[in-house]
């Protein structure tokens, strides 16, 4: 579950980056070229502007008859007013044009009068959607003003439909090569995925003899999975020498020890007391024992056998039972029928009866309380106390090996059961945890894949 939701991640981070990317590249391209295409439309308009300027002109002075018709027909097409104004602000000439707004007027008069201008120069500016050029007329009649008006509207309803255009051409633009990069980096990360998948499922089983699936591919991820089963061959050939030095020392330490154990009982049997030295044989053998099933489980692939869950705690509570009235603690165990799972049953036996026995040994008074039932599709078992508790200083290292806290009631313990039964609980693919205060109590949950009744 972790590597698909780190896969869509990845993927999702990627395909996102390129989309943005192009976004971005084609943000700037639009605002770019409108940009340009408004210079080019300025510069165009005022070309227009300065050109029927210097035509009026030439119109209104050189023909005393039928000046009007004939600049009405000048700019008639064009989207244009010219105006003609008298030194003292008299409209002379106006043409029409159902673009240009009525209070151009009033803008001509308004601009000439506060702007200081160059009689053989026009000037020409912007007015709300409209060029404007000014010029003064200088020879027929000294002051007079003629002016033009331009609408650039319809450049603007231009750029506007261009620029929706590009827009739109954009989003299908950027749909359809995100939907080709997100397609071409899912398909380039499904090795990544089958390496991430197999390296998790080794991790949980601790069976170091699998391999990632190879690939024909020649690129990097080709060489990643070579490498990693170059690695996890050298780790299993570690693993297994390692396990052979721990059996064959055990065996030879275990042979001396059971030979002295042998002659010190020959010895108390002529009245000497080693008592304690056998104790202590006993122990070290224990720890031995120990230490080799804690290797091998680590290890081990369980059975895919069917196991009925309520038939081992329950033999596990009959089991108990006696120590626990021994001890005047309440034992009770609430099984709910019918409960399986996949597995081996020695080793779960050996997990829940580890958890069971720490709990019987640590409590003194009050009660022991076992719990099996179903939560959804997983097993839930959990065996709570009033014993003496954990510190929190401990609870920490509790699945350690070897780790042990120091007190009267430990001096027995190996260090090894909680870690031998962690291993046994994960290597069935399910989880253990504890939660404990010290001199109220320890509770231990066990969560295990279900299986069909």
């Amino acid at each position: 579950m972790s590597s698909t939701k780190s896969r869509k991640g990845l993927i999702f981070k990627l395909t996102l980056w390129m989309v943005v990317s192009i976004a971005a590249a084609f943000i700037a391209f639009i605002v770019i070229s409108v940009g340009v295409l408004y210079s080019i439309v300025n510069a165009q308009l005022d070309h227009h502007v300065e050109t029927v300027l210097n035509e009026a002109e030439v119109l209104w002075l050189k023909e005393p008859v039928g000046q009007n018709d004939l600049i009405q027909g000048l700019v008639a097409s064009r989207g244009m007013v010219v105006v003609v104004l008298a030194p003292d602000g008299e409209v002379l000439l106006k043409t029409s044009s159902p673009e240009i707004d009525s209070s151009v007027v009033h803008k001509i008069k308004e601009h000439v009068a506060t702007e200081q201008h160059d009689e053989h120069q026009s000037h020409i500016f912007t007015y709300k959607n409209m060029r404007l050029g000014v010029k003064f007329i200088g020879t027929k009649t000294p002051g007079e003003i003629i002016a033009v008006a331009y609408s650039f509207s319809p450049w603007l309803q231009a750029i506007r439909w261009y620029v929706a255009s590009m827009v739109v051409l954009a989003l299908l633009f950027i749909f359809g090569v995100g939907y080709f990069v997100h397609s071409l980096i899912r398909r380039s990360l499904m090795p990544i995925t089958d390496v991430v998948n197999t390296v998790q499922n080794i991790s949980t089983s601790g069976d170091l003899a699998r391999r990632i699936p190879l690939t024909n591919r020649q690129d990097e991820v080709g060489m990643l999975i070579g490498v990693l089963n170059d690695m996890l061959s050298r780790l299993e050939q570690s693993l297994k020498a390692q396990q052979a030095f721990l059996s064959g020392a055990a065996h030879t330490i275990k042979t001396p020890l059971a030979s002295m154990r042998t002659h010190l009982e020959n010895l108390s049997s002529n009245g000497s007391d080693f008592s304690d030295v056998t104790t202590s044989i006993d122990r070290l053998s224990k720890v031995i024992d120990d230490m080799l099933y804690a290797v091998n489980v680590s290890s081990y692939k369980p059975k895919e056998e069917k196991v009925d869950l309520s038939g081992v705690v329950k033999d596990i509570c009959e089991l108990t039972s006696t120590l626990a009235s021994a001890k005047g603690v309440k034992l009770q165990c609430k099984v709910k029928e019918g409960v399986f799972v996949k597995g081996d049953r020695n080793l779960l036996v050996r997990a829940i009866l580890n958890i069971v026995e720490n709990a019987t040994y640590y409590t003194t008074k009050g009660e022991i309380e076992i719990v099996l039932d179903y939560e959804q599709k997983n097993v839930r078992l959990e065996v709570s106390d009033t014993g003496v508790g954990m510190s929190k200083e401990f609870l920490e290292r509790a699945f350690e090996r070897f780790s042990r806290e120091e007190s009267e009631a430990n001096n027995n313990g190996t260090g090894l059961g909680l870690s031998i039964t962690r291993d046994i609980i994960k290597a069935h693919g399910g989880e253990i945890s504890i939660k404990s205060e010290k001199d109220v109590g320890t509770s231990v949950v066990i969560i295990l894949p279900g299986a069909p009744s």
